[in-house]
């Protein structure tokens, strides 16, 4: 079972990690952390007394829970399959569908259907713990093509493809345009800036146009497809893999994705027209899709493009977008 959830307070991640696992003992919660099982802002840490701070982000990876505890189970959960071969396969992630779980109540996840379609209770990866075959993340809220590994190797080889940049990913979101925004001013460029997790905010992050004490560098490439109405259909392709990078870097260029909870709070959709207004407002989802994922296979050493169908919703925007643009 894996765990994940944001700290409150400021400790050592045995104690952190003991007050969360009711049912884990203190020299099994050390065992834990040396085994390479707890992840902090996505870095494995194995120091038992290191200091983890209120914001930061645990992930305790899969392990076993040997206590009078019934153990919770994992959800049966089918997820449509793009491609697959002997080493991988690629699933149309739909949005609402988390990753991995997380904190508070239970849902169905990935790692509930990576469980279920492997076969296999767990994929030892190269560093010595076991996530199902995960190789890279989508947000909860993001739909699109995700990879699975299916076995070691392939993990070890897509994991070293995603940390050595070598896999294109390609986006495609719907954005508000302000006057000064970025993605409103020119059809395409690059955005550099750094990232951080947002300090006032434990579940958001922020990015600046300086080096901050823990931000990391965050590189994204755009193109404007279409624009009308403050409303723009942009592309784009992250060059690093940062969290919520496409969400936070639109919030800093002042273009924040459309229905975006986070980050798209304060634009004001009053400066929108009652028809395109009407529109957004009947889809709940935010507007992010993983469109495709370009790299060369490490096995077959084909050239792989693997795609996902643009959901309705893109679809009905667009369509809007496409047809009143041409009497602008």
């Amino acid at each position: 079972m894996s765990c994940k959830f944001v700290v409150t307070h400021t400790a050592r991640l045995d104690k952190i990690i003991v007050d969360a696992l009711k049912n884990k003992s203190r020299s099994q919660v050390e065992k834990l952390i040396k085994a390479g099982l707890v992840m902090v802002n996505g870095e494995i840490v194995k120091k038992c007394g290191a200091i983890v701070n209120s914001g930061d982000e645990l992930l305790i990876l899969d392990f076993d829970i040997k206590s009078d505890e019934t153990p919770e189970c994992f959800y049966e959960l089918s997820l449509p399959i793009i491609f697959e071969n002997d080493w991988y396969l690629a699933i149309d992630k739909p949005t609402g569908i988390a990753v991995h779980p997380g904190a508070g109540k239970r849902s169905p996840t990935v790692i509930d259907f990576s469980r279920k379609h492997l076969k296999i209770s767990t994929i030892p990866n190269p560093a010595g713990y076991s996530e199902f075959g995960i190789v890279h993340r989508l947000d909860k809220d993001t739909s699109g093509v995700l990879l699975i590994a299916k076995n070691v190797d392939a993990q070890k080889e897509l994991s070293r493809l995603f940390k050595e940049r070598k896999i294109r990913k390609k986006y495609l979101s719907i954005n508000f345009l302000s006057k000064t925004g970025r993605l409103n001013l020119y059809d395409e460029g690059k955005i550099e800036c750094w990232i951080m997790r947002d300090p006032s905010h434990r579940l958001r992050y922020v990015c600046s146009s300086e080096k901050k004490s823990k931000s990391r560098d965050c590189v994204t490439f755009f193109r404007k497809i279409i624009k009308y109405n403050n409303v723009g259909v942009i592309e784009f392709f992250p060059y690093t893999g940062r969290t919520h990078q496409l969400r936070a870097v639109s919030k800093f260029v002042n273009c924040p994705i459309v229905n975006d909870p986070l980050y798209s709070t304060n634009f004001d959709e009053n400066c929108l027209e009652p028809a395109l207004r009407a529109l957004i407002r009947k889809i709940k989802r935010m507007l992010l899709h993983a469109v495709s994922l370009e790299f060369e296979c490490p096995f077959t050493k084909n050239h792989m493009i693997i795609k996902s169908n643009l959901p309705k919703e893109f679809l009905t925007i667009i369509n809007f977008l496409k047809s009143h643009q041409k009497f602008e």
